[in-house]
């Protein structure tokens, strides 16, 4: 699998993962960007899914941890880093409920990489004003310890 596409993978994973359960509609929605956009190969997902669905269980919170230091560190250029926030406002929209700590997710991706809001408004479908405002706890990493720390990966599975 080429890296930027496990990448969109892990965005999909984490983003499913982040509320505390995975929505059939969630990955119906993976599946469909598979087969639609051609992201990841049926083959990959087969393989490379059950790989990453092990560690999210086996390593939680520092997994996702670890994936949004993964993207800190990265060098994405525009389309990407858009490619990147399309595929999490696709899966957060698509068990049709929006929660909280996915808005949460969402700005913790989106702090992590260089694009401007006026960018993502104007080409990531979907993404309201108020995902990009700064809350409050914004600036520390215990807001996020706090928001992602108490979810059970453990139990998540992929049906």
């Amino acid at each position: 699998m080429e890296e930027f596409n496990k990448i969109l993978l892990l965005t999909c994973v984490c983003c499913m993962a982040c509320d505390g359960e995975i929505a059939k509609e969630e990955v119906s929605t993976l599946k469909k960007l598979s087969e639609d956009q051609h992201l990841f190969e049926k083959d990959d997902l087969n393989e490379v899914l059950p790989v990453i669905m092990n560690s999210l269980e086996k390593y939680g919170y520092e997994f996702v941890k670890s994936y949004l230091n993964l993207l800190e560190k990265s060098n994405f250029n525009e389309i990407q880093a858009l490619q990147i926030l399309d595929v999490a406002t696709k899966t957060i929209y698509a068990d049709n409920k929006i929660e909280y700590d996915e808005i949460k997710f969402f700005k913790s991706i989106r702090k992590n990489l260089k694009v401007t809001d006026e960018q993502i408004l104007s080409k990531v479908d979907g993404v309201e004003d108020y995902w990009l405002s700064a809350d409050a706890q914004d600036n520390n990493m215990s807001a996020f310890e706090i928001n992602f720390s108490n979810v059970d990966y453990s139990s998540l599975k992929i049906e």
